[in-house]
């Protein structure tokens, strides 16, 4: 007991608080906020990589005031830049004898505006994403017939009865694709979108080597976007094969964001 009443006694200030990817000018990258949660002026040194690619290396610095918090943003080269898969990030903090660390799973890719970028692996096939002003667009190669995609707009905080914080999902939805058509099957937390055939969706499709390639247009307001997003929104996505999820939870799934032209 008295070990651990001298440990709670020495507060570290310096804390990682977050990391989120960003697509800065077209170049991914990684947003970080530092804090300070100390009395004393600090200055905070980080070096961020990208586990498994030794290249991907970046550092930073930052001075933060007493209780204060600053965002660094980091954006690697193409050639430094994995495959649009499963990954870790690390990103360390340092300030004097303080030190933080930060290890998390970050599952991306960039939608370029207009056309769409480099396909990733779904159900057995491939996809790809791109977007305008007036929707999403996705291009599906599977060799089943259904396609099933999971989408969330974004994460909303709230507090329980109890005090404790909690999420709340906005718009967690399942749409079934299948030949011309799309079909929302599932539906969480938004009432206004109800089961059935998409509004405003098209989709058209045609028979490829092994399969069945899929053309997708979704307007924005039918992923819950009240109002066109634009370039660095995001949203989650995930299928069989793309940032796969077993559980319908978002923050099991990738992150889909929007960047400019490329």
């Amino acid at each position: 007991k008295a070990l651990r009443a001298k440990v709670r006694e020495v507060q570290e200030p310096l804390k990682i608080k977050a990391a989120v990817p960003v697509f800065a000018g077209g170049r991914p990258g990684l947003r970080v906020e530092v804090a300070n949660e100390g009395d004393a002026e600090i200055t905070a040194n980080l070096e961020t990589r990208i586990l498994g690619v030794p290249e991907a290396r970046q550092t930073g610095a930052v001075r933060l005031a007493p209780r204060s918090s600053a965002f660094v943003d980091f954006a690697y080269a193409g050639r430094d830049f994995p495959p649009a898969k499963f990954f870790r990030q690390q990103v360390k903090a340092s300030a004097g004898d303080f030190r933080a660390k930060w290890v998390g799973a970050l599952n991306f890719l960039a939608a370029p505006k207009g056309s769409f970028g480099d396909s990733v692996a779904v159900s057995g096939g491939r996809a790809s994403f791109s977007w305008d002003a007036t929707g999403m667009r996705m291009r599906l190669v599977s060799s089943a017939d259904r396609t099933a995609v999971k989408f969330a707009r974004r994460a909303l905080p709230r507090r329980t009865p109890n005090g404790f914080a909690d999420v709340v999902n906005e718009a967690v939805q399942t749409i079934e694709f299948f030949r011309n058509s799309a079909e929302r099957v599932k539906s969480y937390h938004v009432s206004t979108r109800r089961l059935g055939a998409v509004a405003g969706a098209r989709v058209s499709s045609r028979a490829v080597e092994g399969g069945v390639e899929l053309h997708v247009f979704i307007p924005w307001n039918e992923l819950g976007f009240k109002d066109a997003p634009c370039e660095g929104d995001s949203f989650r996505v995930s299928a069989d094969g793309l940032f796969a999820s077993e559980d319908d939870n978002p923050k099991s799934f990738g992150i889909v964001t929007l960047c400019g032209r490329e």
